[in-house]
């Protein structure tokens, strides 16, 4: 069986939980054969889930959403366990039972209550930290900067020892709602999927609202030479339309002006912004469900 799922070259802590929790439940079941896909955290499904597994000729979902791509047919050869949330299972033509929750929910089963270091963390998109000068901002506000490159289970230690989250990455919010950590939902801009955050908090009854708030890009030339460089071409493949390239740094970075509004906002965001935490009713509920769904599908496949 072959585990799928984003492995993004610079890290991304939610991506890479698929890393050691599937083999924490299921010793020894992936190896690698191409014949069975499993589909576990991280928005996967659509057409893209095809493009990622061509050879497979069974794929496993075990709480997958969707969002990036088209939505396919599901056929017999889909052996869908459950999915993120409900807009999925619409968007997949899948009946509502399908529904759960996101089984990032797990990571509440390997670590207790930690003592609190930080009053308040903010979990950036993988993607922000490429441009977006989030050290400099929270030095200014005071927040705990966690950078969801590093290692997934540091990522996790840090937000059990946040008395707050501001999460603009999803997994963030997760994981902190799953450790019962108070969080609060911040995009800084249009690369943050508002589908897939709706998706999973409607799975936990909650109804959320995200906090908006500005991008400080870094100076191009605060990045070494051959970064610069590498900037440089990547502009110039995406003005000529021939290559579709993933980061562009900004050439002119974010003023003074700029960095003193942005870390007022925080500020704000921090101080008076709505906090969201799961019930521990349907909290519990969701991770029975997850539990039990582990259970079925080691009676299956194990």
């Amino acid at each position: 069986m072959e585990l799928v799922y984003h492995r993004i070259k610079t890290g991304n802590f939610g991506d890479d939980l698929n890393d050691w929790i599937w083999e924490e439940y299921f010793p020894g079941l992936f190896d690698g054969d191409p014949d069975i896909a499993f589909f576990g955290i991280g928005t996967l499904l659509g057409t893209g889930a095809l493009s990622v597994s061509p050879h497979a000729k069974k794929r496993i979902v075990f709480g997958s959403g969707f969002g990036y791509s088209q939505a396919h047919r599901v056929d017999d050869t889909w052996d869908i366990r459950f999915v993120r949330g409900p807009r999925t299972a619409k968007a997949l033509g899948l009946d509502l039972s399908k529904a759960v929750t996101d089984p990032a929910i797990l990571t509440s089963q390997f670590f207790d209550p930690a003592e609190k270091r930080f009053e308040v963390s903010f979990v950036p998109h993988h993607g922000s930290l490429f441009h977006g000068d989030w050290e400099e901002i929270c030095k200014r506000t005071g927040i705990n900067l966690i950078d969801p490159r590093s290692d997934s289970r540091q990522v996790i230690d840090l937000i059990n020892k946040s008395r707050l989250v501001l999460a603009e990455s999803m997994h963030g919010a997760i994981v902190a709602d799953s450790l019962r950590v108070p969080w609060i939902p911040v995009a800084t801009g249009n690369h943050v999927l508002r589908f897939k955050w709706l998706d999973w908090a409607e799975s936990m009854n909650l109804g959320i609202e995200m906090e908006s708030a500005p991008s400080v890009e870094k100076w191009i030339t605060a990045h070494p030479l051959r970064e610069q460089l590498r900037n440089y071409a990547k502009i110039a493949l995406r003005f000529a339309k021939l290559r579709d390239c993933d980061v562009v740094y900004p050439l002119i970075g974010s003023s003074e002006t700029e960095k003193r509004h942005a870390a007022s906002r925080f500020i704000e965001i921090r101080d008076t912004g709505k906090r969201y935490l799961s019930s521990e009713d349907v909290f519990q509920q969701r991770l029975r469900t997850v539990l039990t769904e582990i259970e079925r599908f080691r009676e299956d496949y194990c």
